[in-house]
């Protein structure tokens, strides 16, 4: 059976899915708000659901899946200037 979804600006939210609002974000990621929503601008970041009219959170999992990525990214550049 299909996880129950709850639609949002910006997708879909899975039941039980945590969200995490940007100060949240800024104790994994860290880097400062201005340098996050740089990221955000240039599409390298996780986007944000919009739970209302002035309040945007993130995916747990968007989140997880980023931080992979910039891992994956900086082993690559490590190894190729040891190269």
């Amino acid at each position: 059976m299909k996880s129950p979804t709850l639609t949002a600006t910006g997708g879909e939210i899975r039941e039980g899915e945590r969200l995490l609002r940007l100060p949240q974000v800024l104790a994994i990621i860290p880097v400062s708000r201005t340098e996050w929503y740089r990221r955000l601008a240039s599409g390298e970041a996780p986007q944000p659901v919009e739970l209302g009219p002035r309040a945007r959170a993130w995916r747990l999992s968007d989140v997880n899946d980023y931080l992979v990525r910039i891992a994956a990214r900086d082993r690559t550049q490590v190894g190729a200037a040891t190269k």
